[in-house]
C-alpha cells in the first residue's frame, strides 16, 4: 500500500499541475518515515539482536541516503534522478526493487529461519 500511494501522489501532483516544492519536501519526509520502519524490520529479519544497533544502523543508512539524494538534487538544478545501477541487461532501482526484495527476506526467513 505504501508504495502503491508513494508513486501515485507525485504523479497526480504532476498531471494536474499542483506540484510544488512544500509538496516534494512533504513525500520526501514521508518517505523517510516509512523507510525508517521498513529498515527496522530488515534488521530484525536478518537477526540483529541488539535494540541500539539495529536502531543506528537503520536511521544511518536511510537519512544518510535521504540526505545523499536532497544534495543530489539540489545540485542538479531540481531535478532528482533516483540511482540506477546496470546489472547484465536490466537497470535496478533501489526505491522500485527494494520494497519487493524486502517482501522476499521476510518470506524467505519464516521458511528459512534468519
Amino acid at each position: 500500500m505504501y508504495y502503491t500511494l508513494d508513486n501515485v501522489d507525485g504523479k497526480q501532483a504532476r498531471r494536474t499541475h499542483n506540484s510544488s516544492p512544500l509538496g516534494m519536501c512533504m513525500d520526501h519526509g514521508c518517505d523517510v518515515l516509512g523507510v525508517s520502519f521498513i529498515a527496522l524490520g530488515v534488521g530484525q529479519l536478518v537477526g540483529m539482536a541488539n535494540e541500539l544497533t539495529v536502531l543506528f544502523t537503520s536511521q544511518i543508512a536511510v537519512l544518510g541516503t535521504f540526505w545523499m539524494s536532497v544534495w543530489s538534487q539540489y545540485h542538479s538544478k531540481g531535478i532528482l534522478v533516483l540511482g540506477k545501477f546496470k546489472f547484465i541487461e536490466g537497470k535496478i532501482n533501489a526505491v522500485d526493487d527494494g520494497i519487493p526484495f524486502v517482501a522476499f527476506l521476510g518470506f524467505f526467513t519464516y521458511f528459512v529461519g534468519q
